[in-house]
């Protein structure tokens, strides 16, 4: 994980959440995968519940603050704390995923002396390639969420409302800190669904990346935030 390297335009459209003028760069999908995982002809690749400190994530630590930023097996689970302003941070599994099916359950922590940490997004980078060219997910405690990619660079969102928001909001995702919300992501070819608490709440299709290494993700808008992620399987028809 290089979060020194962190592409920070991408977090600096996360932070004024807002295309003026642009259209959606890519196709709202009308043909919905199975988001059965054997109907999609993949295997359970891995189960992690995070008891196991050598199952794969990138591991990083910078002290300041419980770290400025860090990224670790703790307590049986993986924690990615960012309080480093206008950045993003990750963490990989080092994977080359093409068609996968991935869920992971993420909470997060009320920072005492802290507000506005409900405006930042926790969820799931796929198809990394590098720090200019990957897509996101991510949802918040205000009940939003934000789905598009980065590519050359430039972040372009798979949402658009009519007041050209770039982020979306559904009651599914369970709102505040200290509760716990379960992402799920569906990539078939280029066609992708994105699931909060087993409801969909966009599904989307663009080809720019075939394939990828897939990372849990923080950014930072408001204020420092610490996530705690578990039970994280991924389904995949590689070995």
């Amino acid at each position: 994980m290089k979060q020194q390297k962190i592409f920070r335009q991408m977090v600096a459209m996360l932070l004024i959440l807002l295309l003026v003028g642009c259209s959606p760069q890519v196709a709202i999908s009308t043909n919905l995968p199975s988001i059965s995982p054997t109907e999609l002809g993949l295997h359970l690749y891995f189960h992690d519940d995070f008891s196991d400190p050598q199952s794969g994530w990138d591991e990083h630590h910078m002290d300041l603050w419980k770290g400025v930023y860090r990224s670790e097996y703790e307590d049986g689970h993986f924690v990615i704390a960012n309080a480093r302003p206008g950045y993003m941070v990750w963490a990989r599994h080092n994977l080359s995923l093409d068609d996968f099916f991935f869920e992971v359950e993420a909470i997060l922590e009320e920072i005492e002396g802290f507000e506005n940490q409900l405006s930042s997004f926790v969820g799931v980078i796929l198809r990394f390639k590098d720090e200019s060219n990957f897509y996101f997910f991510g949802i918040n405690g205000l009940q939003q969420f934000i789905a598009g990619k980065v590519e050359g660079g430039t972040w372009k969102s798979f949402y658009i409302d009519d007041t050209f928001q770039d982020f979306g909001s559904s009651e599914s995702i369970r709102l505040g800190t200290g509760v716990t919300n379960k992402i799920m992501i569906v990539a078939q070819g280029s066609e992708f669904c994105f699931y909060v608490n087993d409801e969909l709440v966009l599904d989307a299709s663009d080809s720019s990346f075939a394939d990828g290494d897939i990372a849990l993700a923080v950014n930072w808008i408001d204020a420092p935030v610490v996530v705690y992620f578990d039970n994280a399987k991924l389904w995949w028809g590689g070995n």
